[in-house]
C-alpha cells in the first residue's frame, strides 16, 4: 500500500462505521439492539480514531512523483 492510502485507513474504518450504523437503522430495524453489533460499530469508530492519530503522527507521506 501506498503512503498516502494507508494514511486514510483511520478514516475509512469511521465511514465503514457509520454505513453499517445506517444500514442496522434503515434496514434492519432490531440490529441496532444487539450488543455485538453496536460494540462492534463502537469498536471501528475507536480503532479508527486510533489509527488516524497514529498513521497520520509517524507515517512519513512521500511526495515524491514517480512515474
Amino acid at each position: 500500500m501506498s503512503n498516502a492510502l494507508l494514511k486514510n485507513l483511520g478514516v475509512g474504518l469511521i465511514v465503514l462505521s457509520a454505513i453499517l450504523s445506517l444500514v442496522g437503522i434503515f434496514f434492519a430495524g432490531d440490529l441496532l439492539d444487539e450488543p455485538f453489533f453496536t460494540w462492534g460499530c463502537a469498536a471501528l469508530v475507536v480503532i479508527g480514531l486510533i489509527a488516524h492519530i497514529f498513521l497520520n503522527k509517524y507515517l512519513p507521506l512521500d511526495d515524491t512523483d514517480e512515474d
